[in-house]
């Protein structure tokens, strides 16, 4: 019995003694690496951007304003176009269908999104045709905080699709649907996106922008979600939103068919045809950007002496959101940028672009902190900013984020060499004439255009504005693009990367937030 005691003994200890937490080695800073760029002789040279390589055959699109809410755009397209597009059965129409509001934010898209995909599921089983059962199974509902759209694609007739997507908008047609199932879903999102990174998205935006601005205000709205079974308070917002819209259809037939549903004699729904009641308002004191550039971006003097730099010092802090055990920290790093939209959109992919960026060659390809760093320039109608996100192992935590704050310093400090200036270039023109190869792609840069004030021409302009810049003019911009306080918020174990962070980072104060 004593020998058996003290087997159970030692088993316990050695059991206690694997629980320990080894120390961790955290990763050492080091000075910023950036790539070496030439010039191949032979390599081909992509031309600026011109209306006749991006601008779509006028012969090709029938545009046709029914209303001051309301157009109809129809392609007409030939056999050469449709061998270019994806679609695997060129006998299926399509249809896009997506209303806009460019001068203010909706409210709680994601709400209506989620009742809108209970409302499909719940026509679909209604459904006695295979025909249109394929229909509702080809829907897909996108949202952002400035439109909402619907797209389908099957081969019932162009006026049965059309029906069947203007009556996710008529009345009373989110009467019937499981707004408990509604609830649940939308509750449910809120914990994947702690995984997905949904969540420290929304706390970010929140310490960039303000709790206050709209983009924060407008989605994952907790109070409306727990009354979204009282009376009526789905259906409010249902039909607010749909007058609120400016409307747009989009819809592709071929050449053989005579089939045309973009006409006058159309039996439109009432709400699309009469006169909006929603006034463009001013833009208020939460927005941040300011006017964005011009068509003649190229000829702008490219100064940072335009927008100077603020006088108030804001507090350097970092933000972290405590997720105990995780074994990856989450970063975020932004800066709010002013109207000076060239540069904000030079730098995301001269740092961010993947494979090619100069965060992804330093933190991933010499130095292996993370599988992926990546920037974006966030240009939209009531704000402008410049991120980088990624995520890395706990234990390259404070060496990650340092490595990110040096590379967007050296950029204000050290010219950078026209090599990669054209190469920043070449990546974006290719960019653009990629998202024109097909016809959604046309359709989803005409309503951006709409959503940012913009034309094609000026769009073409900007691109071939950066495309010009000289090392100077870009070391100008991004002095300015920097010159604010980076609001950084990292998600992970606070109790095991505080003080790496502290140590690599020493002039920056520590605060716990929470993600609720």
């Amino acid at each position: 019995m004593k020998q058996y005691l003290t087997r159970i003994i030692c088993i316990f200890s050695l059991i206690l003694m694997g629980c320990q937490h080894s120390p961790i080695n955290f990763t050492e800073s080091q000075p910023p690496n950036t790539p070496k760029l030439t010039q191949l002789a032979n390599a081909p040279v992509l031309q600026p951007l011109s209306s006749a390589v991006t601008e779509t055959p006028s012969q090709e699109l029938t545009s046709i304003k029914l209303s001051d809410r309301f157009t109809t755009h129809q392609w007409l397209l030939n056999q050469r176009q449709t061998d270019q597009e994806t679609t695997s059965d060129q006998s299926l129409n399509s249809i896009y269908f997506i209303g806009i509001s460019p001068h203010s934010a909706l409210e709680s898209p994601d709400v209506l999104i989620e009742a809108f995909s209970q409302r499909r599921t719940q026509l679909a089983n209604l459904q006695q045709s295979a025909e249109l059962i394929a229909c509702y199974d080809s829907i897909r509902f996108r949202a952002s905080l400035h439109s909402m759209a619907i797209t389908m694609q099957c081969s019932a007739s162009s006026p049965q699709m059309q029906k069947v997507m203007m009556d996710f908008w008529q009345n009373k047609s989110l009467d019937n649907i499981n707004l408990e199932t509604v609830q649940r879903n939308l509750k449910l999102n809120k914990h994947i996106g702690a995984f997905t990174g949904s969540e420290i998205d929304k706390v970010f935006r929140q310490q960039l922008l303000g709790v206050d601005h709209p983009y924060n205000l407008n989605i994952n709205n907790q109070e409306l979600i727990n009354e979204l079974t009282k009376p009526k308070q789905l259906q409010q917002l249902h039909i607010a939103t749909r007058d609120k819209l400016q409307w747009h259809l989009f819809t592709r037939t071929f050449e053989k068919s005579s089939e045309s549903f973009t006409e006058n004699n159309y039996d439109w729904p009432l709400w699309l045809m009469q006169a909006s009641t929603i006034q463009a308002p001013r833009i208020q004191a939460h927005t941040i950007q300011g006017p964005t550039i011009d068509a003649h971006a190229s000829n702008q003097n490219l100064t940072a002496d335009n927008n100077p730099a603020p006088s108030t010092k804001v507090a350097k802090t970092i933000y972290i959101i405590d997720a105990p055990d995780t074994v990856q920290t989450q970063v975020r790093v932004g800066f709010v940028t002013k109207n000076e939209t060239i540069g904000c959109k030079t730098i995301a992919p001269l740092l961010g672009r993947s494979y090619s960026g100069r965060l992804f060659y330093d933190l991933r390809e010499v130095r292996g902190l993370t599988y992926g760093i990546y920037g974006r320039c966030i240009d939209a109608p009531l704000s402008q900013y410049l991120y980088f996100y990624g995520s890395t192992a706990l234990e390259n935590s404070g060496a990650f984020v340092q490595g990110i704050l040096d590379h967007t310093q050296l950029l204000t400090e050290q010219k950078v060499s026209q090599a990669e200036i054209d190469s920043v270039a070449t990546y974006l023109i290719g960019q653009r004439l990629l998202s024109l190869d097909t016809t959604f792609g046309h359709e989803s840069d005409y309503i951006r255009h709409v959503l940012a004030g913009k034309t094609a021409e000026q769009a073409q302009l900007q691109i071939n504005a950066i495309r010009q810049l000289s090392p100077e003019q870009l070391l100008q911009l991004s002095i300015e693009t920097f010159s604010s306080q980076p609001m950084i918020v990292l998600r992970g174990d606070a109790d095991k990367i505080t003080q790496d962070i502290r140590d690599k980072l020493p002039d920056w104060q520590i605060k716990p937030i929470s993600a609720n």
